[in-house]
């Protein structure tokens, strides 16, 4: 059977896409958990959030995982960018700009925010950011160490607390 070009060009893609499929599985798989397991993390926190009864910061009708100082000052320079293009933690006129952090990571969660227009698409987002990294630390130990044990490395970074937090 004669094989039209259209033909050839559809079972090339095809294949290449299996190929590559099974030749990077390994951190498909990684990055599937990761992300998993990332979601179920969030999930549990914002349901135990209404247990608790108001552990997080409150942001309108629910409680978003925010914890004082360092987050919710990230999150105001986020929403003072959005809301008045100033770079400042006040919450009213004058916004004197602040100077203690830079301004990349607020224009980040601001990008986010005006995107989604929620405040919960940064967790998801991070979320989405984390289970790359677990893919990133598998490469890289995958450098260093057997396929197995860098295999083991990253499900420890991707179940390790603080990472999932």
């Amino acid at each position: 059977m004669v094989l039209n070009e259209e033909q050839k060009n559809g079972k090339f893609k095809i294949g290449w896409f299996r190929k590559n499929s099974i030749k990077y599985r390994s951190e498909i798989i990684i990055f599937a958990v990761a992300l998993a397991v990332n979601l179920l993390a969030l999930i549990f926190i914002l349901w135990r959030e209404q247990q608790l009864g108001g552990f997080f910061r409150e942001f309108g009708t629910f409680s978003f995982p925010l914890l004082p100082k360092d987050s919710t000052e990230y999150y105001a320079l986020a929403k003072n960018l959005l809301n008045f293009g100033k770079f400042s933690l006040a919450a009213a006129p004058p916004f004197l700009p602040d100077s203690l952090r830079t301004p990349v990571y607020p224009a980040f969660l601001a990008a986010i925010i005006f995107i989604f227009k929620s405040a919960i698409s940064i967790s998801i987002v991070q979320d989405i950011l984390g289970a790359l990294a677990a893919v990133l630390f598998y490469k890289t130990a995958k450098r260093f160490f057997s396929d197995r044990i860098s295999k083991i490395s990253a499900l420890v970074f991707i179940l390790e607390p603080n990472v999932l937090y």
